[in-house]
């Protein structure tokens, strides 16, 4: 048997898996809520960092692709619980072991300025010896950039073509450290299925 079709068998386990769960559960408003709280209280390992303009879309595709993939990824509109938000960020980045810096046009220009959130996150991942994979959309570096994060010029990344997200998604995840988990990708399924279900 090719490892395609053990794929495709390890697969329809999943599926069969989550299905008998998601139909034998009685409560699925409460399994829910629990499935929910648990990954959302799960150390990070990736860090997702971008623009809000311009880069929200490109980012949340990436993060949805790593977690259906089973890692635990933070991205802020998403990971965020009430409390301190600057706690929560560096956090986080404390936490993770791969920090994803999504590279819209111009995201790196506001880093001129040094209250800006983006230079101050990528400051931190690179003081602390992250893995740092540049997700490069129709993106050009600055002639500039402060000293604290000029690296992020040496760090190899993955450019993302618009008509081969699919494939740069793939990339992204190979020059991941973080070791996905089977577990949270059955996981997730099951939340995805007591989300759709009828109640």
């Amino acid at each position: 048997v090719c490892v395609s079709e053990w794929l495709n068998i390890f697969n329809a386990v999943f599926v069969f898996i989550s299905d008998m769960i998601v139909s034998a559960v009685p409560n699925k408003v409460n399994i829910m809520a629990l499935l929910v709280h648990t990954e959302k209280h799960r150390p990070c390992q990736v860090f997702i960092s971008y623009r809000r303009k311009g880069g929200d879309i490109l980012a949340n595709r990436v993060a949805n692709y790593l977690m259906d993939r089973g890692y635990v990824v933070f991205l802020d509109i998403d990971a965020m619980h009430s409390g301190d938000f600057n706690t929560q960020i560096f956090t986080a980045i404390e936490q993770c072991t791969d920090f994803l810096l999504i590279l819209s046009p111009n995201a790196l220009d506001a880093c001129s300025e040094e209250d800006d959130w983006v230079r101050k996150e990528l400051s931190l991942a690179l003081t602390q010896g992250k893995r740092i994979i540049p997700i490069m959309k129709d993106f050009t570096f600055p002639d500039s950039l402060p000293p604290e994060i000029n690296a992020v010029r040496d760090q190899e990344g993955v450019n993302v073509p618009a008509d081969y997200i699919d494939f740069a998604l793939k990339r992204i995840e190979g020059y991941l450290k973080s070791n996905r988990s089977i577990f949270r990708v059955l996981l997730r399924r099951i939340n995805k299925e007591l989300t759709t279900a009828p109640k």
